[in-house]
């Protein structure tokens, strides 16, 4: 069994090496990557609980760098020129619910409604098992669309911050933060968006950030190549607990078009 101190210089040596793959890939121009954020807890108990030594709540926040450069995602896109240009064209006042309802392919989304409920026949009737295999293809080839290429995505574990979300000046902290991290400093730093993802919290108090810090005059200090992303996961997650807010209704329920209805056969 190693000493405690090997195992700890061992992980301390473990955590350099992550950060140095950290700057040396975000600091890139020529590569693309993002990171994910989160607030993170724990709570601290006292074993032996004295004068000076009580229960707390230790708050912080957690982040990944995830390199995209396997996701077929071009490094141009994250050139905040060309953003710039596009803000300035400004073609969302031309946008309307038609050219909305255009973009829209409702083939596409009839085509995934009748595979999902013939997936759903075919788990359920044993007689269908044998097409499994066929509807499987279907879902990957008919029914595939912006497919990301077959790769094993390269993520690394980024330093926590001892900072709170929900207070905008210590989220501003966090963020500086993580952007050394990156390689970036206040008079050295790469021209290129960032993109941060976290839940609606997250993805809140970050726009909030860019608000507040707008009329500075460097791009860095006032955020602007910090590009706020919603995670996908937590508005699917979210939409389910809506889902199931307003049509459980109860275990007892007598309504068979409520959700509880069906959990209780």
């Amino acid at each position: 069994m190693p000493a405690y101190s090997t195992i700890s210089r061992a992980l301390g040596n473990l955590s350099t090496y992550e950060g140095d793959l950290i700057r040396e890939h975000a600091s890139n121009p020529d590569t693309s990557g993002c990171s994910q954020v989160d607030n993170v807890q724990n709570f601290l108990i006292q074993r032996d609980p004295h004068i000076g030594r009580e229960n707390k709540m230790n708050i912080s926040i957690a982040g990944i760098y995830i390199e995209l450069d396997g996701a077929g995602v071009d490094p141009k896109a994250f050139d905040p020129e060309d953003k710039r240009r596009h803000l300035a064209l400004n073609l969302r006042t031309q946008f309307d619910m038609e050219k909305l309802r255009k973009l829209l392919d409702y083939k596409h989304i009839q085509r995934i409604g009748q595979m999902h409920w013939v997936a759903a026949l075919i788990n359920h009737v044993p007689h269908l098992a044998p097409m499994k295999r066929q509807v499987s293809h279907q879902f990957h080839t008919t029914c595939a669309r912006l497919r990301i290429p077959l790769h094993a995505t390269k993520v690394h574990p980024m330093a926590s911050s001892g900072k709170s979300e929900t207070v905008t000046t210590e989220l501003k902290d966090g963020m500086l933060d993580f952007s050394a991290q990156m390689g970036n400093q206040p008079n050295d730093y790469v021209r290129k968006l960032t993109l941060v993802g976290g839940n609606e919290l997250m993805y809140e108090k970050l726009l909030q950030l860019k608000v507040y810090m707008q009329f500075h005059s460097d791009a860095f200090k006032r955020f602007e190549l910090l590009e706020p992303t919603l995670a996908g996961w937590h508005t699917e997650w979210t939409d389910l607990s809506r889902i199931y807010e307003a049509h459980w209704d109860s275990i007892a329920s007598q309504d068979p078009s409520s959700l509880g209805h069906s959990a209780a056969k």
